[in-house]
């Protein structure tokens, strides 16, 4: 079975952020604004109310830098549990089928 493990790069703050959100929202926008190279930004959150605030706060931030901060695709997945789980099952039997047929 071949890898798919992929390179993944950990940031930590020195300090505790008092307000995580705003922290990792400024944060993978400076990242994508500042990288060279192309690549995902995967964020997780504890909830759904999270994920809704911080795509929402990510697209406001997007959209009044505007052209400065360059193409970004904001991809919110998991908006209820029943669309996480479907998500999930259709993305572990793609994956299946194209692992068996490698």
């Amino acid at each position: 079975m071949p890898s798919l493990i992929h390179p993944v790069e950990i940031f930590y703050t020195p300090e505790p952020e008092r307000n995580y959100l705003e922290a990792a929202i400024q944060t993978v926008i400076q990242i994508h604004m500042w990288e060279e190279e192309e690549g995902d930004l995967p964020l997780f959150f504890t909830n759904q109310e999270e994920i809704g605030e911080a795509y929402k706060r990510i697209k406001r931030e997007v959209d009044v830098m505007g052209s400065e901060v360059g193409d970004i695709k904001i991809i919110p997945q998991g908006w209820g549990y029943g669309s996480l789980v479907e998500r999930s099952s259709s993305t572990c039997e793609a994956l299946g089928s194209i692992l068996n047929n490698m």
